[in-house]
């Protein structure tokens, strides 16, 4: 008897994730896109990952319309609180 598993995912097609393996396999590059690799990595790129991620910076750049969202909320928080 074959043990079959339904997909959890619809018929989705190219997704970023294999778009970004691809490239990464492509230009030998660390593919972060799903997690980190299973071999010893450098500390210095632990070093730095480490301090990025503290600081605030992740692998999502803020959009225009955040940047928007923010500031139309401030300005209404500050027009609220007077």
């Amino acid at each position: 008897m074959m043990l079959t598993l339904e997909s959890k995912l619809p018929a989705v097609g190219t997704t970023i994730f294999s778009v970004m393996s691809a490239l990464a396999a492509e230009h030998g590059a660390l593919n972060l896109s799903q997690g980190f690799p299973d071999y010893e990595v450098d500390p210095k790129l632990i070093g730095l990952v480490e301090y990025y991620l503290g600081v605030g910076n992740n692998q999502y750049a803020p959009m225009l319309v955040w940047l928007c969202c923010v500031s139309a909320f401030r300005r209404n928080f500050s027009a609220y609180m007077g």
